[in-house]
């Protein structure tokens, strides 16, 4: 199902339960409000990010932004054109403005917010998979790691470290008890 802009949170029936639709500005504004509180996307928080990013549209009632559930209105329809363009904007413009400048570069050549956000969830549950999958294969390695039989007791503790160190500030890290 298709919608316009002025048809995405109206509500046929007013009543105590069905509060006024939002104006376009309104939207925008809120919007821009909640992502005050969004922290920027990073490599190792795109979950986090995506989960705050998606709730703030979705409060703001402009998923369909993100989703394709609102369409372009056709140029003939000026005042619903007009705050499709100021909506798209604002979520695009989030968008934009969440991330840090190195992760720019993944959605500068997007344009819409929907390209935009396909593009960064297709960059960050890539590198996420690939990221998690190294560091289960440290996990891995250092829970089986045993010093042999006339082993190199320094090099031993050197290796121990190594993984140890990659892993800390994952969620694989390990704290000191568990290392005993």
């Amino acid at each position: 199902m298709s919608l316009f802009p002025s048809e995405y949170d109206s509500s046929p029936v007013r009543g105590n339960n069905n509060p006024a639709p939002r104006s376009s500005q309104n939207k925008s504004q809120l919007l821009e409000a909640m992502m005050r509180n969004v922290p920027k996307l990073k490599e190792l928080n795109y979950a986090q990010w995506n989960n705050m990013m998606t709730n703030s549209i979705k409060k703001a009632k402009l998923w369909g932004y993100i989703d394709g559930s609102i369409e372009e209105p056709s140029d003939h329809d000026a005042s619903n054109l007009a705050m499709y363009y100021d909506e798209a904007a604002a979520v695009r413009n989030a968008i934009i403005g969440s991330v840090e400048p190195g992760a720019q570069r993944y959605i500068e050549d997007t344009l819409d917010a929907k390209d935009a956000w396909l593009a960064l969830e297709t960059k960050y549950l890539t590198a996420e998979a690939e990221i998690d999958a190294e560091l289960i294969d440290i996990e891995k390695r250092l829970s089986g790691l045993r010093l042999e039989e006339d082993g190199d007791m320094i090099e031993h503790i050197a290796e121990f470290c190594r993984m140890r160190c990659r892993l800390n500030g994952t969620r694989f890290a390990l704290d000191d008890q568990a290392c005993i």
